[in-house]
């Protein structure tokens, strides 16, 4: 596991894990990538502009510290439930929303969880 990374406001991070779970708590993020092979992808109380998060064998969860409408989310998963806002959908892939921040997730085998905090 990757320590949690908290309370910063970054331009540009990458985040990558083989084995073990990534976790970003109350961060400002502009351009964030986040790969795990095998664990969960965290994002908690944090604001993103532009973000890759992908994990082949875990979740992926993200609580917004600001409003969902300001996202267009791009979820897929071939195994597991996807989860925008108020709104859940089944594997496969889905784009919700219109706002100008970007959130791409995908999981080949997890569940993809994206609220406002």
């Amino acid at each position: 596991t990757i320590d949690t990374i908290n309370k910063l406001s970054i331009n540009t991070l990458t985040m990558e894990s083989s084995n073990g779970d990534l976790d970003l708590e109350q961060c400002i993020v502009k351009d964030l990538v986040a790969t795990s092979s095998n664990g969960d992808v965290d994002i908690e109380n944090s604001s993103l502009t532009s973000s890759k998060l992908t994990s082949s064998n875990g979740d992926i969860s993200v609580s917004l510290a600001d409003n969902i409408a300001n996202y267009t989310v791009s979820a897929r998963t071939d195994s597991g439930d996807i989860s925008i806002g108020d709104n859940d959908y089944d594997p496969g892939s889905i784009q919700a929303g219109h706002g100008s921040q970007k959130i791409s997730a995908q999981t080949d085998n997890g569940d993809i969880d994206i609220e406002n905090d």
